[in-house]
């Protein structure tokens, strides 16, 4: 199912600036939690997204530090505190100066987990950084 939302997601993005992005880039989970889970959701979206556009995912330009709660009962300020310092610059982010990244995640509800994201991309000299998601609640 995710590889095809992706690739749903993917045709929208065909003919938008969206489309120029150089990495696509996942919104990563704690290994803990992949690890259970089997996958991450965002990066299957993220891989039928590149079916579609051509460009490259990469998951090590993010990581996740910390194990955090679901956010799915939280209120808009719990949810901004249970992002906070959560994510972190990943091994490969250095080489990465002047790009242009698609973040993708599943879901957006507050925006704070993308934000916490955004802001570990832009902190990357000259980069910049658009945002998809398949659903917003």
């Amino acid at each position: 199912m995710g590889l095809f939302l992706g690739r749903m997601l993917g045709a929208e993005v065909m003919g938008t600036p969206f489309s120029t992005a150089d990495v696509l880039v996942p919104v990563p989970l704690h290994k803990k939690k992949q690890k259970s889970r089997g996958y991450n959701q965002s990066e299957v979206i993220a891989e039928g997204v590149s079916v579609v556009t051509g460009i490259p995912v990469n998951t090590r330009l993010l990581l996740r530090k910390t194990d955090t709660d679901s956010q799915t009962r939280k209120g808009r300020f719990e949810r901004w505190e249970n992002m906070d310092s959560v994510f972190g610059e990943g091994d490969q982010a250095a080489s990465f100066a002047g790009r242009t990244f698609l973040l993708i995640d599943d879901v957006v509800t507050t925006g704070s987990t993308l934000e916490s994201c955004a802001a570990i991309l832009t902190a990357i000299p000259g980069s910049s950084v658009y945002v998809a998601t398949v659903a917003c609640a």
